[in-house]
């Protein structure tokens, strides 16, 4: 697509920005994307006194290129996340930084209103190519047409021998990639901040030691997951042609199937003491929503209903034991992981639970399976003026996230009379902007109709939430319990 049309009045970049004008015009844009995703209208101002550039509020800029948000209230500086990059923003400073170098704006973002509100040239300039985008803006139409990104992803093969198989794919650029094991007979390759060609997306076809799996576009990059088939043993990641091209080996192992998940050994109550916390706020995270259905089982009931009803069973045993809660959305709609993150931290929260449900190729998985982020000792960068990166600010609180699953994990296997899949450690992206313990819970297989009926009834999924709600409650320590509280309950931030 053609650049974006800019309103840079003469002499504009060389000499003082205009006056900010609270006051200005206000105009309705219509943002449109290509494929499935809903055309939007925002609400843009001229708030630049005699300039007719439009000005849009940082929480539509970042709905649009899916971008986190960070607020420095003393600095006046708006960090914001996209595509993998940063970029930040001064208020009434014409001057942008970012990882490419800094460049100079038309026209500086202003505070109105309680929000940042950035120049159109912002969002075509800056984040656009950030997120790696494609804009157009109309101003007669007052239109921003927002095109999706180019495909790194472009091949997906798979080759098999009698004892080996090879999961090939073909990248425009070399990209970066983690391999993780999230269960014992599953692998995730993840390729950070990359775009797949949209026919690969969907079922990987079954071939040799790989028993199926699944590509999936997500905000943060392309995930494979792979199941292993029974004979499948190790297996090792090399790259090719100046890394654009990355292969999954698997090798058969001696002997047949996988172990069975190894089991945390651990009934409700045998884990050490949790230590006193200042636990008030837990903000419940019930997964996927809107056009996001998540798994569905042989009932037809989507996983983001399931999780909805329990989130809210959740919430009433939470308050039982005196906690505020607050949930992400108490609704049916789409929710970004960055947005659920931005509600988690927005709220003052002190404790995040996202609430999932599994899903296989077959009836024959099943289990509970508690998430939290993998520890690392490593620093933490500096990064614009005092910023922690959005896909760090969990990183801190990986000790105590870990120390939360320990609570969680042996309580919900217990009151479900599941399988006990373990505690996984893993860098998954809605924990990774969530500014306080967190963990994500898959409370069972729908696939498998034994957990799916557990959900569906009512009863027994409160036992499911009466479970986690004990966990919490470990975790804050038992003599906080009758503590005083806040009078009020905060209000729900979506």
């Amino acid at each position: 697509m053609v650049a974006a049309a800019l309103f840079i009045a003469p002499g504009a970049r060389g000499g003082p920005f205009p006056a900010a004008d609270p006051d200005g015009p206000v105009l309705r844009v219509q943002v449109v994307y290509p494929g499935d995703r809903a055309p939007a209208s925002i609400e843009a101002r001229r708030l630049a006194a005699g300039m007719g550039e439009p000005f849009v509020s940082s929480a539509d800029a970042a709905l649009i290129f899916r971008a986190a948000r960070f607020w420095d209230p003393d600095r006046l500086q708006l960090t914001m996340r996209a595509g993998g990059r940063s970029v930040v923003a001064t208020v009434n400073s014409r001057h942008v930084q970012s990882a490419g170098g800094n460049l100079l704006l038309a026209l500086a973002p202003v505070h109105v209103d309680g929000d940042v509100w950035l120049p159109l040239e912002f969002l075509t300039a800056v984040l656009a190519p950030a997120a790696g985008d494609d804009v157009d803006w109309d101003p007669v139409l007052q239109t921003l047409t927002v095109g999706g990104r180019r495909a790194d992803l472009l091949t997906l093969t798979l080759a098999s021998s009698t004892d080996a198989t090879t999961l090939t794919l073909g990248c425009a650029k070399a990209l970066a990639w983690r391999l993780e094991r999230t269960a014992p007979d599953t692998l995730a390759l993840t390729l950070d901040d990359a775009s797949a060609a949209p026919a690969l997306l969907g079922a990987v076809a079954a071939d040799g030691l790989v028993a199926g799996g699944l590509l999936a576009q997500q905000p943060g990059g392309v995930r494979i997951a792979v199941a292993l088939g029974v004979r499948a043993g190790g297996w090792n990641v090399e790259t090719a042609d100046d890394g654009r091209e990355i292969r999954l080996a698997l090798q058969a192992r001696e002997g047949g199937a996988l172990e069975e998940p190894v089991p945390a050994n651990m009934a409700p109550g045998a884990a050490a003491a949790a230590p006193s916390r200042d636990v008030r706020v837990v903000v419940v995270d019930p997964g996927h929503g809107g056009s996001d259905r998540g798994a569905i089982g042989d009932s037809g009931t989507p996983e983001k209903d399931l999780m909805l009803d329990l989130a809210r069973d959740l919430r009433q045993q939470l308050r039982r034991l005196d906690f505020d809660v607050v949930l992400t959305r108490d609704d049916d709609r789409d929710l970004e992981p960055e947005q659920r993150a931005e509600a988690a931290n927005r709220s003052d929260g002190d404790v995040f639970v996202s609430l999932h449900a599994d899903s296989w190729f077959g009836a024959e998985a099943s289990g509970v399976t508690t998430f939290a982020a993998v520890a690392d000792d490593a620093p933490l960068p500096d990064l614009a003026d005092g910023f922690t990166p959005w896909h760090l600010a969990q990183r801190r609180h990986a000790v105590a996230s870990g120390e939360l699953a320990a609570l969680v994990q042996p309580r919900l296997v217990a009151a479900s009379g599941s399988p006990d899949r373990g505690i996984v450690r893993l860098d998954a992206r809605i924990l990774q902007g969530v500014d306080m313990p967190a963990v994500m819970i898959e409370v069972g297989f729908l696939t498998d109709p034994g957990q799916e009926s557990r959900l569906l009834d009512g009863d027994r999924r409160r036992e499911l939430a009466a479970a986690i709600a004990a966990a919490v409650d470990a975790f804050r320590g038992a003599e906080d319990r009758d503590a005083a509280r806040p009078a009020s309950r905060r209000e729900e931030p979506w």
